[in-house]
This record gives C-alpha cells, sequence and structure tokens, in this order.
C-alpha cells in the first residue's frame, strides 16, 4: 500500500525519490532492484519523460546505471496514478542485469553480438583492365578502347555484424566509405575499399533498444568509378585557345567531318587518338569516418 504524500509544496512535473527497493539475487547471479519515485501533473496530463517536450523531470533515463551498483540498468518504468482524478502520480524505475544493461565499450562488448557472418555478393562492373594484371588495359587488337566495355559480374567479400545496443547508430554513414583504413572481425580494410549499409530495429520491453545490422562489402580496388576518357571535343592548345573544338576525320573522298563515334582523350582533354586509354577516376560513394560506430576489430 503506497504511503499517503504531503505534495501540497511540489513543483508540477518534477519527480521525487520516494522508496528505495533492495537488489533481489536471482539466478546466475543476475540481480533487480525497483525504485519509486512521485510527482504531481495538472489536471488531465499524462507523463512524458522523452521527446522534445517532456512533461516529468527527475526519473532515470532508460539504459542508466543504478547509483548503487552499475552492474544494473533501467529496463523499465511503469506509471501509476493515485487515484482516477488525483494529481499524485508514482513511478516504478525497474534496474536489471544481465542482457537488460548497455556493457559499454570494454572486452565485454562480444556479449552484445548476436551474429557474424562471411558471405559473398555480386555486382555488375565495367572491365576496364586485366583481372590477373591491372597494368594490361582492355582495348581491342588495334589499341582502341572497345565500342561497347565489356561487362563483368564481380564478387565480393561481404561481413555481417548484427549486435544489440542501447543507442541508435548513426545513419547518414549509410552507402558510405570508410575514410580512412580499419580492420572489421578480422579483415583489414584499406582506405575507400569497404561500403557499409546499416540497418536498425526499436526493441520496445526489456532489454537493449536496438537490433543493428552491419553489411560491410570489400572492393579491394576501391569502390571508386572509372570511367574511359573519351568524348566529342578536345582542346587543340596553341597560343589563345580556351575553347575545345570537335574532332574530325577526313572521309575517303576526301571530305573532312565530324566524327560521328566518339574519340580517345588524355587526362588534361587533349587529342589521345593513337595512345594508350586513359581512364578518370571519381568518388562513387561519400567517403566518412566510421569510427563512431565502433565496428569490432576481431570476434
Amino acid at each position: 500500500m503506497s504511503v499517503p504524500l504531503n505534495t501540497s509544496l511540489w513543483t508540477p512535473g518534477e519527480a521525487r525519490l520516494v522508496a528505495v527497493g533492495g537488489i533481489d539475487i536471482g539466478k546466475g547471479g543476475k540481480g533487480e532492484c525497483k525504485d519509486t519515485y512521485a510527482f504531481v501533473l495538472a489536471d488531465g496530463a499524462r507523463p512524458v519523460i522523452d521527446g522534445e517536450h517532456p512533461t516529468v523531470t527527475g526519473i532515470p533515463a532508460y539504459g542508466s546505471a543504478h547509483p548503487a551498483d552499475d552492474s544494473l540498468s533501467v529496463t523499465n518504468i511503469a506509471f501509476t496514478q493515485e487515484g482516477e482524478h488525483s494529481h499524485v502520480w508514482r513511478a516504478t524505475v525497474t534496474y536489471s542485469a544481465g542482457e537488460d544493461r548497455d556493457i559499454g565499450d570494454d572486452e565485454e562488448d562480444i556479449a552484445r553480438y548476436t551474429r557474424l557472418h562471411f558471405g559473398t555478393v555480386t555486382e555488375s562492373q565495367e572491365l576496364t583492365v586485366d583481372a590477373d594484371d591491372a597494368q594490361v588495359k582492355v582495348v581491342n587488337s588495334a589499341g582502341d578502347p572497345f565500342e561497347s566495355v565489356p561487362q563483368v559480374e564481380r564478387h565480393f567479400l561481404e561481413i555481417q555484424i548484427s549486435r544489440n545496443q542501447n543507442s541508435l547508430p548513426d545513419m547518414s554513414l549509410n552507402g558510405s566509405v570508410n575514410s580512412t583504413a580499419l580492420a572489421v572481425a578480422g579483415v583489414s580494410i584499406p582506405v575507400k575499399c569497404g561500403r557499409i549499409a546499416i540497418e536498425a530495429d526499436r526493441n520496445f520491453g526489456k532489454g537493449y533498444k536496438y537490433s543493428v545490422n552491419f553489411r560491410i562489402t570489400v572492393n579491394p580496388a576501391t569502390w571508386a568509378l572509372t570511367v574511359l576518357q573519351n568524348g566529342y571535343r578536345y582542346y587543340a592548345g596553341g597560343s589563345g585557345v580556351t575553347d575545345p573544338v570537335k574532332f574530325t576525320e577526313t572521309t575517303a573522298d576526301g571530305r573532312v567531318v565530324e566524327c560521328s563515334t566518339p574519340q580517345l582523350l588524355d587526362e588534361y582533354g587533349y587529342d589521345n587518338r593513337g595512345g594508350d586509354p586513359v581512364y578518370a577516376t571519381f568518388a562513387a560513394y561519400p567517403s566518412k569516418n566510421w569510427a563512431g560506430l565502433k565496428l569490432p576489430t576481431t570476434l
């Protein structure tokens, strides 16, 4: 039975600790404790402790540690109104151990992980260099690129990691590549050679707030986009020439006409017909720092 409270001088929405529960130790040494807070609200108001406009302050947040035992953390908060029209409310805050605690970023993090999978994904890409020798460009017997660039299915290592945690990961990192070299689950990933996808499910009730899945696809050649330098115009060079001019060719009857197909360019936009093909490289995905995700270096 609840002890009556003298709340006449209480500030609405400010919770006070009114009862401290003992810590019950259960099977496997896992403990549980329940503390009770009380507060008053205006007519018709309902308790809100999360969000932009909380109606109650002073109640521990989900996942926060017990003040006397940091092996326990808040896993549930239950509200009870003293009477149908009463301004007085009580909040029973449950602290639990085991799966319900936020383990933190130490050697015990391994307990949060639920799955590690190494797989393969395939993606269609243009074949611009020989797979066994990157110095050998894919060109025809005359040394020119094929009019239709060959497409191949490439296979890439994919690392899938699932874990439970109390905070939502930085979802803005979805679709990015790593800006620094790192190791994930024992795999070394050079700069811009990893591409990440992140999914998160919100859990309700006891336990961790989020179940998160990370998928890291590794491309040893980096995820940059390689494109053949060619076009219909080029820089002719010479004094005062700043605008590109159109490629022309001489027909069998001696007429000079504009080229109807793209012609080779070098890296500066000059005429490269007869030279080795040159390729431009572009960032296909944004480069970002993944340090905040705290991905495991080994598992």
